[in-house]
């Protein structure tokens, strides 16, 4: 028995445990290059790649780690987990410090058994560089390869074309940086390309999702290599964190294994990005006026709800919350342009019980949020100065009623905001800027919308 025949032997009897000790073997070796996508050095890993999948599809097992289903459900999975595999299913770190160490260390795995059910050490995974063409690579279109289906395309996808932010970059803080890029860029492509990678369950079905994440994995080196005083997080809480993707554990890392990619055998063809810088959208048109609540507390009594707004429908359109203060709350609102926020408080927009309509789920949407955006931008005017952050359908697939409250500080942004005469006392206005074309049926609804200002801290 040859090592390949030996290896499908082990796929099929689900022996994962064996392949524990292979995933470092590229690390003992020379560096791989993972490429991107479209270029011409990835055409032989395309190849590689496209053979390891229909070695995965062809196993109908799906609680075999040789299997296609094996691998997606790591992820997610709208269905029960086998109490077997608790430990190892669903288990996508969203919306935690540990997002880019759970997905390297998953893409690691990956590529690493894509090598050896190919025989390919030199394998390593392309990515999908969106920045440079949001279009999905050829290599994952629908067609067909030597006579057959390409086993890279997935027919359950939806394209449409977003704006993808690269403000997430040019954070200088590791905890600012993973939270914004996972919004969008991350999240937003998601919800680009559709189907079953528009929802967190099922996106790792569509073999798009290893070239997407590639790219995401790209970004946290990018990242760093745009600035050497950048750093990742140094504590023990962070680094010591592991994650394994076999039901015996032998195919675990730590995050302290993970931050070196060189060290795990690889590294990018580019750690540089394309594209134009983020522009300054249009203040929209459409305005929903949020009159200064009765009740708000007075002057130096906060925290106090300043505008509220129940029963918010979006229908796929821009538009913009005029978010009217109450005369109280103007003298810590001229505050908060001057002062830091140690000093003048918080001001925060709430969205509460924010929830996908079934058409939302089903078409995807996103909502980029500013703040006091200008009639006309100008050169002047930085992206950074206004953005609050984003949401998407692709966020809210993290549970299964697609519903979330949503917090947004706006303070922080007030002294640049006064640099370009648009912070007012008067209150604030929110512009929810969306790429999707109005519909007359909704999209998302809102329980409560809140514009919330806080105490600073007691000195």
């Amino acid at each position: 028995m040859n090592r390949r025949d030996f290896l499908l032997m082990a796929q099929a009897l689900g022996l994962s445990a064996w392949f524990g000790d292979m995933v470092f073997a590229q690390s003992s070796g020379s560096i791989c290059i993972r490429r991107t996508a479209t270029s011409q050095a990835a055409i032989t890993d395309i190849a590689t790649l496209r053979r390891g999948v229909n070695v995965l599809k062809a196993n109908p097992a799906s609680t075999q780690y040789g299997s296609w289903a094996y691998w997606a459900n790591s992820h997610g999975t709208p269905d029960p987990v086998p109490p077997a595999l608790q430990n190892v299913w669903r288990q996508c770190h969203h919306g935690t410090r540990h997002f880019f160490s759970w997905h390297r260390a998953y893409v690691f795995f990956f590529e690493s058994l894509i090598r050896e059910i190919t025989q390919t050490d030199a394998f390593a995974l392309p990515y999908w560089d969106w920045y440079r063409s949001r279009s999905i690579p050829p290599a994952f279109a629908q067609g067909t390869v030597g006579g057959r289906p390409n086993d890279l395309f997935h027919q359950q996808r939806a394209y449409v074309r977003r704006t993808l932010l690269q403000g997430a970059l040019q954070r200088a803080s590791f905890d600012v940086f993973q939270p914004d890029l996972e919004g969008n860029p991350h999240g937003t492509v998601h919800v680009m390309v559709g189907g079953e990678m528009g929802r967190v369950p099922t996106s790792a079905r569509d073999p798009l999702f290893w070239a997407h994440h590639g790219n995401v994995d790209r970004m946290w080196s990018v990242w760093l290599a745009l600035d050497n005083r950048r750093r990742n997080p140094s504590d023990s809480g962070w680094l010591n964190r592991s994650f394994a993707f076999d039901v015996a554990g032998n195919n675990r890392l730590t995050v302290a294994q993970l931050v070196n990619t060189e060290a795990l055998g690889y590294r990018y063809d580019s750690v540089g990005i394309t594209g134009p810088s983020d522009a300054v959208p249009r203040r929209p048109q459409n305005v929903v006026v949020m009159p200064p609540t009765p009740s708000a507390a007075p002057s130096g009594a906060f925290p106090s709800t300043l505008s509220e707004k129940k029963q918010l429908t979006l229908t796929g359109s821009s538009f913009r919350l005029d978010m009217r203060a109450p005369t109280g709350a103007r003298d810590r609102l001229s505050t908060m342009a001057v002062a830091p926020l140690a000093r003048s408080g918080q001001l925060t927009l709430i969205l509460e019980g924010v929830r996908a309509t079934d058409l939302g789920r089903q078409r995807g949407f996103e909502y980029r949020i500013y703040a006091n955006l200008p009639p006309k931008p100008s050169r002047k005017h930085r992206h950074s100065d206004f953005f609050l952050g984003v949401f998407n359908s692709f966020q809210l697939s993290y549970r299964a009623d697609y519903a979330a409250d949503l917090s947004f500080p706006i303070g922080q942004l007030a002294p640049a905001l006064a640099k370009h005469d648009l912070w007012t006392t008067t209150g604030i206005n929110v512009s929810l800027i969306s790429d999707d074309e109005e519909t007359d049926k909704p999209l998302v609804t809102i329980e409560n919308v809140k514009l919330i200002m806080s105490n600073a801290p007691t000195e």
